[in-house]
């Protein structure tokens, strides 16, 4: 199997579909709107990708593992921080600190969350490219009125 046998045919690069999606962004098409609050909606408005492609295998479980990681990290950046206050290379007391990180690891993954479901939805599709059943579902999606799924006017 040759490395251009794994690319979806005619489909964006892998660093395109990680910025895409970073940016909330679907990371075939690169559609937004994607998001009726914080629900992702089943399928891409544009091109029709389904972003639950395996339900019964806990998709999103990589999508969670991204918002912890991000979530951590940024906690782990505010303990180190905190750590240099003590002998004065940073500046800020304990309560500035014990504050920002309250803040970061209670809105920090809520900040995160659209992103890392997109992003998780373009690894995935890095790993496991679309096949022909996938791509003839997404465009019989297509096919039908917008009145019969969640797609947009």
């Amino acid at each position: 199997m040759t490395p251009s046998d794994d690319a979806p045919p005619d489909g964006p690069p892998f660093r395109t579909m990680v910025l895409r999606g970073v940016f909330a962004h679907c990371p075939i098409c690169g559609s937004g709107h994607l998001y009726r609050g914080l629900k992702l909606r089943e399928r891409c408005p544009r091109c029709g990708h389904r972003f639950e492609r395996r339900n019964e295998d806990g998709f999103f479980l990589g999508a969670y593992l991204i918002n912890l990681s991000i979530a951590l990290v940024l906690l782990a950046a505010i303990l180190m921080a905190y750590g240099l206050s003590l002998d004065g290379t940073a500046p800020g007391s304990g309560l500035s600190w014990g504050l920002a990180a309250l803040v970061v690891t209670i809105l920090g993954p809520f900040i995160t969350y659209r992103s890392s479901k997109t992003l998780w939805a373009a690894i995935e599709l890095t790993l496991h490219p679309q096949d022909e059943d996938e791509q003839r579902n997404a465009l019989g999606w297509l096919a039908t009125p917008p009145d019969a799924h969640d797609r947009p006017d």
